[in-house]
């Protein structure tokens, strides 16, 4: 809970991250998907999670380094990115959640039609064309259409932005970069200066 509280801006960051990501690769499906059907989408969609995965991972990084040199740095443990990534992510599981749930009850009673079957479709495409749009063009692709995409797929799609973000703070935790990887060095204490911790 003390990351958590350290880290309060970093969430609301990535909450807001996460919307400006969604509806930047709304608008990416909706121009390839203008111009090709649905032949291109799935390249909009590898686009926009690239865009996505990348605000995450910096966003992360800078997190696990921060915390690394916090006052509380003994209260904080490295696995704590994952919990991070996960509160940062509950506005898409919550609507993930009740459009899967509502999917299951749906059917052809008078009130559930009223209810249910209302439900259903206002969180399907909340997840659809807003909160998990990035992966909308891959799903179309796989599906062959808009229309047999199944809820799950949506809520399972949180995964990958949890882990990513959990690995980013781990080794943003132990003050490595992934440039090293490829021989690019950098100088650690002006990035200390520049990032102020």
């Amino acid at each position: 809970m003390k990351c958590i509280k350290q880290n309060i801006a970093t969430v609301v960051k990535l909450i807001l991250n996460h919307a400006v990501s969604s509806v930047y690769s709304l608008v990416l499906f909706l121009i390839f998907y203008s111009i090709s059907e649905s032949r291109f989408v799935a390249i909009g969609s590898v686009i926009s999670l690239c865009f996505f995965f990348g605000l995450i991972y910096s966003l992360m990084w800078h997190a696990g380094a921060k915390d690394r040199n916090s006052y509380y740095f003994k209260d904080i443990k490295k696995a704590d990115g994952f919990l991070l990534m996960a509160v940062a992510s509950l506005p898409t599981i919550i609507t993930n959640v009740i459009a899967c749930i509502s999917s299951l009850f749906a059917s052809d009673v008078d009130f559930a039609e009223r209810t249910v079957d209302l439900i259903y479709p206002i969180f399907y495409y909340i997840n659809y064309l807003f909160t998990q749009s990035m992966y909308s063009g891959l799903f179309v692709e796989l599906n062959k259409g808009a229309s047999g995409i199944s809820p799950w797929w949506f809520l399972i799609s949180v995964i990958p932005a949890i882990v990513i973000g959990g690995i980013a703070y781990l080794l943003g935790y132990n003050c490595f970069r992934l440039r090293t990887l490829f021989g690019i060095k950098y100088d650690e204490e002006k990035e200390k200066i520049k990032n102020n911790y």
